[in-house]
């Protein structure tokens, strides 16, 4: 008896013992208050759950209706779309698409509102992301009976439709009107996501307006009595909890009925006894099991892995005696992936190397530190003698960092990317009014093509850096043409001294065999290695010198075959 009971097996089982002897005891004695704290505490965390969500509604309305009043503040392409002529075709689209990016942004951020629209009354324009002629007709009449006044309803308000309760919101603008719509069977889906009901006939949570009146579809509720709302009151043996949310002005109620509250009371009637018996021989089975198929083993599973774990990575485990297929496999397999990590691991260390040195590159790309510094430089000297032209710096350094930090997705327009490098020329222009000229020339109808950000800055930089010259002005062309259907080129040149032979010899030689020769510069190898990552074989990068000097670059990109 002592032997076994110093045995692991032993222990095992003397453990298990302690444990289950106890918990059927206490179990037994404790299991009616049990039920009643359990019900007292799926109460108590239902309200606290109920104010959580009424909070969180609260704070998701407040935010979201901020974020539609800044809206045409920040965009003023709602504003320029009132007086815009629809003759203009391009502009008009342009402002279209402008408007439809901001608002599907938003739509991103709010993923559980239904509709996020602007409505032109003058044009009969409604742009917005889901269409429902029911809501349409009604923020079209809610339009009509704000025209003429200036006055506007900031407040959420609810319109019952065929096709149940919405809650709506909208702002008039000089010329427009600017809101959102939810369905109540939406808003409190999404309140309510994490929740599961617990029984399947019967539903958990409800949105009920002031009156008590129930505003979604589950169930077969329709209301609430007025003098239940913000209390928790048992009815037929269920728990109605109501929370109110004051701003869009309901109140979230959950059903606890029976089956989520009680537990059941005849678990300890006379089967107990059989049911603790049964569960000490089935414990003495596992025991005995355990020992055997698993706890043997893993002792010399232990071992080996022990000696392994020292450092010794040339360790393997070894065959334990009497062991299961299971375990055959876990040996063999383990060794496997020692052989293969002590083959992979400087090759894994080393690529997170060149990663991590990438990574650097590229974002150093985006933010020069050199940049900053001439930039500030360049504000001290004006500050003091030309208040336009610190003025203007200020400016330009604003909407150049603005496009820096914002810019956050794969694509932007192909006039977005001029306008910032024409904004990083225009700060270089003042640094150097005497030394630099440039000319941007985009051809009608691509400057809406999506090309990757941050694409030319680099070969700006080098033209700025390499294409000066001690006698003459530094002059920069950049031209976007369309060379055939669905291509376009993208070149920029100066009247510099042009790419040396080297510089050339090692481009051609990236492009042929993909291995990097030091010359060859941190901005042309990031452009090539983005392209190639983007693109794979549909673009193209060229680099050559022109007559009688200067260096050009060329980049042409095939859109007809391009991934959105």
């Amino acid at each position: 008896m002592k032997h076994f009971i110093q045995t692991l097996t032993g222990k095992i089982t003397i453990v298990i013992l302690l444990i289950v002897f106890p918990v059927i005891f206490m179990v037994y004695q404790n299991g009616r208050s049990t039920r009643q704290n359990w019900q007292e505490q799926q109460i108590t965390k239902a309200e606290d759950d109920l104010a959580l969500y009424a909070s969180s509604m609260d704070h998701i309305f407040d935010i979201l209706e901020e974020t539609l009043l800044y809206l045409p503040i920040n965009n003023n392409s709602f504003n320029q779309l009132v007086s815009f002529p629809q003759s203009d075709t391009q502009r008009h689209w342009s402002l279209l698409i402008s408007i439809k990016e901001q608002i599907s942004s938003i739509k991103e951020i709010y993923p559980f509102m239904e509709n996020i629209f602007v409505y032109y009354p003058e044009q009969n324009l409604f742009l917005n992301e889901k269409v429902n002629p029911e809501m349409t007709a009604v923020i079209r009449k809610q339009a009509e009976d704000f025209s003429g006044s200036a006055a506007s309803s900031k407040l959420w308000n609810t319109v019952s439709t065929a096709n149940g309760y919405y809650l709506y919101w909208l702002y008039k603008r000089d010329g427009y009107c600017l809101g959102s719509w939810i369905s109540y069977d939406a808003l409190l889906s999404y309140i309510c996501q994490n929740e599961s009901t617990a029984a399947a006939d019967t539903p958990t949570y409800l949105l009920t307006d002031f009156a008590g009146n129930v505003l979604t579809t589950q169930g077969g509720i329709t209301v609430i009595p007025r003098e239940d709302l913000g209390a928790t009151v048992e009815k037929d043996g269920q728990f109605f909890i109501t929370c109110q949310a004051l701003h869009p002005g309901v109140y979230i109620a959950r059903i606890l009925g029976t089956a989520e509250l009680g537990l059941s009371p005849h678990w300890y009637s006379s089967s107990f006894a059989a049911v603790t018996v049964l569960a000490l021989l089935l414990v003495i089975c596992v025991v005995l099991c355990i020992s055997h198929w698993v706890l043997t083993p893993v002792k010399e599973l232990t071992q080996g892995i022990e000696e392994i774990a020292s450092g010794n990575i040339e360790h393997r485990l070894q065959n334990p005696s009497g062991t299961s297929l299971e375990f055959e496999k876990i040996e063999t397999e383990f060794n496997h992936m020692m052989d293969q990590l002590k083959d992979m691991q400087i090759q894994i260390y080393q690529q997170e190397l060149e990663q991590n040195e990438t990574k650097l590159r590229y974002l150093s790309q985006q933010i020069q530190p050199h940049f900053i510094l001439n930039s500030l430089n360049t504000l001290y000297t004006y500050s003091n003698r030309d208040v336009e032209a610190t003025q203007k710096i200020i400016r330009l350094l604003s909407q150049y960092y603005r496009y820096v930090v914002n810019i956050e997705s794969r694509y932007v327009n192909l006039g977005q990317e001029l306008d910032h490098i024409e904004n990083f020329l225009k700060l270089q222009k003042i640094r150097f009014p005497r030394k630099l000229d440039y000319e941007i020339l985009c051809e009608d109808g691509i400057d809406i093509v999506p090309i990757p950000p941050f694409l030319l800055e680099s070969f700006i930089g080098n033209s700025l850096k390499y294409g000066q010259d001690e006698q003459e002005k530094i002059m920069i062309r950049i031209q976007a043409v369309q060379v055939e259907p669905f291509v376009i080129r993208i070149s920029v040149q100066d009247q510099g001294e042009g790419f040396s032979p080297e510089i050339l010899e090692a481009i051609e030689e990236y492009h042929k065999t993909h291995v990097k020769n030091e010359l060859l510069g941190t901005g042309i190898y990031n452009c090539i290695e983005r392209l190639n990552l983007i693109y794979q074989d549909r673009a193209q990068i060229r680099c050559y010198n022109a007559l009688p000097h200067g260096a050009v670059v060329e980049i042409t990109i095939h859109l007809n075959q391009c991934e959105n």
